[in-house]
């Protein structure tokens, strides 16, 4: 499967690096630019350069959704071609990084990699908690029910933050020292569901006092983290994944961080959708599962690639 999916993105480099031309071309001009120039001037030629790079990005975009499958029957055969989702991926993953990589040159131009240092660790939770949402389909409830404000959002996310590295820690110590000394195994779903229960009330008293608002706002979802899969699901996995205390921990606190980066990102959207010219047969819940929809075909095209 690997080496199919090499000759996909050798195809897909070999267009990326005749654009990477350009961007080559372009970076001590910007740098010159950056230095000598107004900020007005600079931001226009931004939008400029940002459209030429969008162009030429989706044009190649559109040949590539016509003309790839057809290439690769050719070039290798049927056997060894991929579904087409895969190609709308690959499309996919091509017009955001050519987009992306606009603000990656002018940035490197102005030699502010400093101010960009935590970027990486943003993007390895957002994988984390968007695979987790996204690809493997736990946590949907909360993702839909409470991703309608980026205030809930938030508020949901470190509320599942807590309880999820709560009970990693909880459920692990109950597997090593009770479960699996008395042989109960057979147990652990049930024993792990009634931490998880105790969690989410300790957190509901808390935010009651705390937080009346957030409390009012989260409503019957704040209760339905005891049944959330993704709680659930990530103390199962750091059993199955036979991880010590700490590997849990950091997987834990890594699955939650990016479970609620993934659903501000989604709530910032559904809210800029309210503002937005939408049909109106799609308004509403419609167009937000047509969001989610795309997100999940992204990032389903890269599953099983990184195993952790």
């Amino acid at each position: 499967v690997l080496a199919v999916y090499q000759n996909y993105y050798f195809i897909l480099t070999a267009i990326i690096g005749f654009i990477e031309v350009i961007f080559s071309a372009c970076t001590a001009g910007i740098g010159n630019s950056l230095v000598t120039e107004s900020k007005e001037k600079n931001f226009n030629d931004l939008k400029v350069f940002t459209f030429i790079i969008a162009w030429i990005a989706g044009f190649c975009t559109c040949c590539l959704l016509n003309l790839y499958q057809p290439f690769m029957k050719a070039w290798v055969g049927e056997g060894l071609m991929l579904d087409f989702t895969a190609v709308v991926c690959f499309c996919i993953y091509f017009m955001i990084y050519e987009i992306n990589r606009v603000l990656n040159t002018y940035k490197d131009a102005a030699g502010i990699w400093h101010k960009d240092r935590f970027r990486p660790l943003v993007t390895a939770m957002g994988n984390l908690g968007m695979n987790l949402v996204l690809v493997q389909f736990l946590g949907i409830c909360p993702f839909l029910g409470v991703s309608t404000k980026v205030s809930t959002a938030a508020g949901m996310g470190a509320a599942v933050v807590f309880v999820m590295t709560l009970s990693t820690i909880v459920t692990f110590l109950l597997q090593k020292f009770v479960l699996v000394p008395f042989g109960i195994e057979f147990l652990q779903t049930i024993v792990f569901i009634l931490v998880i229960a105790a969690l989410v009330q300790m957190v509901e008293i808390i935010l009651k006092k705390i937080s009346p608002s957030l409390y009012q706002a989260l409503g019957v979802f704040l209760p339905l983290i005891t049944t959330n899969c993704a709680v659930l699901g990530i103390s199962i996995l750091v059993v199955q994944k036979g991880y010590n205390l700490l590997e849990g921990i950091t997987y834990a606190i890594g699955i939650s961080l990016g479970f609620t980066l993934a659903m501000v990102i989604f709530a910032g959207l559904r809210e800029h959708l309210e503002l937005v010219e939408v049909p109106k047969g799609v308004k509403g819940i419609p167009i937000a599962l047509i969001t989610a929809g795309i997100l999940a075909m992204a990032f389903m095209g890269f599953a099983g690639l990184v195993k952790l």
